[in-house]
């Protein structure tokens, strides 16, 4: 799969944006425990926040993030129970 994308315009003449490659390809190890599970994870989303905020313009970057959190917000939909004793249904 190949995305292309616009970069960031330099906000002052003579400032560069890099362009960026992203690969996603490799396995994750199958023998690692829940902690080092979490840092792994903790570790790409870092890698992915710093290209994606050095190079995307920052209107794509608040599309992004709009759209990351729509694709979650089934997760927050899930409905609480009503606390012990409330009429709430």
């Amino acid at each position: 799969m190949t995305v292309t994308v616009h970069k960031a315009e330099p906000a002052h003449q003579g400032q560069a944006i890099p362009s960026a490659v992203i690969t996603i390809d490799a396995a994750q190890p199958a023998d690692r425990s829940p902690r080092e599970a979490a840092e792994l994870h903790q570790r790409d989303a870092r890698a992915l926040a710093t290209v994606l905020w050095t190079a995307l313009p920052g209107a794509t970057v608040d599309a992004l993030l709009a759209e990351m959190l729509s694709r979650r917000a089934s997760l927050l939909r899930v409905p609480m129970p009503p606390p012990e004793g409330s009429d709430r249904r």
